[in-house]
């Protein structure tokens, strides 16, 4: 059986995707939000 790699990319959605056992989940990363909450929310 051949090794699976641990990080792939698929061209077609230019996503990188990241193995977990046997799955293949997609690397996404969040953007940082600063806001500022006011006393009312």
């Amino acid at each position: 059986m051949d090794k699976l790699k641990k990080h792939i990319y698929n061209k077609s959605n230019r996503l990188h995707y990241m193995r977990v056992g046997d799955y293949h989940i997609p690397d996404l990363k969040l953007l940082e939000e600063n806001r500022f909450i006011v006393h009312y929310g």
